[in-house]
């Protein structure tokens, strides 16, 4: 699997090296379950192999961080590229590496008989040394914080998409939202059968409960980030582009003395404080909002199935940053709900003058399947596009004031 991701072509390689890096690093794990084996059926009697796992535990603090960057790959618009703030990350796993390899090599005397190190869920000949007790204590809290902050970056995809994405169909990672707490499930009944064969020796379970344990999650896990793509392609503007596109609407606002704000203006001013805060006053939104929507009524661009803001962006050259807040702030819309209300108006025009079938009038106009028209068109107009049809037929048109609210005209403040 690891070397299916690594040599698979696709436009940025950010998830597939993480996820490799994760899989990596369980792989190295289960050399831990390999030494049990061979050491129990006489085949392998080379003691220096097992030294050598014994200082891999460490490892497993590695798992969190590849496991995070895999998440935020998947949820950043642009590759992610490691940088020295991310070393921190690191710094467990060094710590306690160091740790380990120090209290290890005062133990090596007495180790040189036979396996030390046992991997969770094996069967426990004698007591743990301390350097893996210790390891198991710190991996927990550790893996817990990177599991939170895994499910928080997906969190944070779920919100942006719907600024970025005018079709959602591709764009879902509900499968590793799900995936990674069944993950933590595996791992905390690891412990469980680990503490109790510490402490109390009740449950006694085969060793083949830990192993399907294990399969319950990194099969799953394994296919899924094979199959899974890409969600947002690089970027193909350079940062001197960005910056000029930026630079055309960005323009510094005249600088005026004026008094200050009486009682009665204190709400008017509070409306433009979010305006102030970026390159955008009420004017430039106003401009940006208009050719948002000549885009969408002259140029039909919402027919395009897979539009996305990058699209617009470079249709109208204006960055992301500025149509994301415009959308926002001043339309009131994110970019998904926004380009579908144009999809719904042309579409409530065909069913009314046409009898084009359903589901190439869905087509048309840019869904790509039935069942999202359907409930797209249903949010919009409270039908669907058949019972809509049908009250066409019969002159009873509901009202398409919902259909697509257009832009305020004007400025903030003005109101």
């Amino acid at each position: 699997m690891i070397a299916l991701l690594l040599t698979r072509r696709e436009p940025r390689k950010d998830h597939s090296l993480a996820i490799s890096a994760f899989l990596g690093i369980v792989l190295l794990m289960a050399v831990g379950d390999l030494t049990e084996v061979m050491y129990s059926i006489g085949g392998w009697t080379f003691p220096g192999v097992n030294h050598v796992v014994a200082v891999m535990m460490p490892l497993l603090l590695l798992e969190g961080p590849a496991l995070y960057f895999y998440a935020r790959a998947l949820a950043s618009k642009d590759p992610v590229r490691l940088t020295r703030k991310d070393l921190w990350h690191l710094a467990p796993f060094g710590a306690m590496q160091l740790m380990t390899i120090i209290l290890y090599s005062t133990a090596l005397p007495h180790t040189m008989q036979g396996p030390t190190l046992h991997d969770i869920g094996t069967d426990l000949s004698g007591p743990l040394p301390p350097e893996r007790i210790i390891t198991m204590l710190v991996y927990l809290p550790v893996m817990t914080l990177y599991v939170a902050m895994s499910i928080r970056e997906l969190a944070r995809h779920e919100r942006q998409k719907l600024d970025y994405f005018s079709n959602l169909e591709g764009s879902s990672l509900r499968w590793l939202h799900w995936n990674i707490p069944l993950m933590g499930l595996s791992w905390g009944i690891n412990l469980v059968l680990l503490g109790d064969n510490l402490l109390f020796n009740q449950l006694n379970p085969s060793p083949l409960v830990s192993v399907l344990i294990f399969a319950a999650w990194i099969y799953p896990l394994s296919f899924m980030a094979l199959w899974q793509q890409p969600i947002y392609a690089p970027t193909r503007r350079s940062p001197a582009v960005e910056a000029e596109m930026d630079a055309s609407v960005a323009l510094p606002p005249p600088v005026s003395i004026a008094a200050p704000p009486s009682e009665g203006a204190v709400a008017t001013v509070s409306s433009e404080a979010r305006y102030q805060r970026s390159a955008l006053d009420g004017e430039r939104m106003k401009r940006i909002a208009a050719k948002i929507e000549r885009a969408m009524e002259t140029d039909r661009l919402y027919r395009n199935h897979a539009l996305n803001l990058r699209n617009l962006s470079d249709h109208l050259k204006v960055s992301e940053n500025y149509l994301s807040q415009v959308l926002n702030d001043y339309i009131g819309s994110n970019f998904y709900e926004y380009v579908n209300r144009w999809r719904v108006k042309e579409a409530c025009d065909l069913l009314t003058n046409t009898t084009i079938r359903i589901i190439d009038i869905g087509e048309d106009v840019g869904f790509n399947a039935r069942s999202t028209f359907n409930a797209a068109f249903r949010k919009e107009m409270g039908q669907t596009p058949s019972d809509y049809r049908t009250a066409a037929m019969r002159g009873q048109v509901p009202e398409q004031a919902s259909v697509l609210r257009s832009p305020r005209t004007e400025a903030p403040g003005d109101a």
